[in-house]
């Protein structure tokens, strides 16, 4: 059982205002105590001075109670806000984690294709070297007079081979596999030629 010694500031303008009392501006602690104290109620009816005390403390610890709550639901919030953010972050680190694997992956697909293109196209170049060089066999042939029988129209032959060749655009690589091509069996009257000339 509380009495008026023992409360506090604040406490004693509540119960003086529960009592109805003219109550000055500011007073100090002393002042509202001898107020109380000074009343008619303080002399008459003391149970429902303790009655008004009780009610007082009471109405004062609900609302630090509630207060203390307010608080407690606030920090508890705060912290499921922050639990919440971090999760978001974390999600949104292990999106990122995937993205890169991803991009890592995409990137070793894509050397894989570098480093298989280059034989693709060697293997691709060797098959269509063949028919390219076929054909240019037949255009040149059908260009150049045909290979002669004896040694001395052999200029006119290489001459309009050569003219052949400029048509085509025959690169120089290909041109001595043409000729042989050309002249079969009579590779070794050229040698015979070329000796002469020599």
């Amino acid at each position: 059982m509380s009495t008026i010694k023992s409360l506090k500031k604040d406490e004693l303008l509540l119960v003086a205002e529960e009592l109805g009392l003219d109550i000055p501006q500011n007073p100090k602690i002393i002042v509202l105590k001898n107020l109380i104290e000074s009343s008619e109620i303080f002399e008459t009816d003391k149970e429902f001075l303790q009655s008004v005390i009780d009610g007082v403390l009471a109405e004062k610890a609900a609302k630090i109670e509630q207060e203390k709550f307010k608080l407690e639901s606030e920090r508890a919030t705060k912290i499921e806000q922050e639990k919440f953010k971090l999760e978001s972050e974390k999600a949104k680190i292990e999106f990122e984690k995937i993205k890169l694997e991803q991009l890592k992956k995409e990137l070793e697909l894509t050397n894989a294709k570098c480093k298989l293109s280059p034989a693709q196209e060697k293997s691709e170049h060797f098959e269509s070297v063949p028919t390219d060089i076929e054909n240019l066999i037949k255009s040149i042939k059908t260009l150049t007079i045909p290979v002669p029988s004896n040694t001395e129209a052999y200029n006119l032959f290489f001459q309009s081979l050569e003219k052949a060749f400029k048509t085509k655009n025959v690169e120089d690589k290909f041109k001595a596999e043409i000729l042989l091509n050309m002249l079969g069996e009579k590779v070794g009257n050229l040698m015979i030629y070329v000796k002469q000339i020599a």
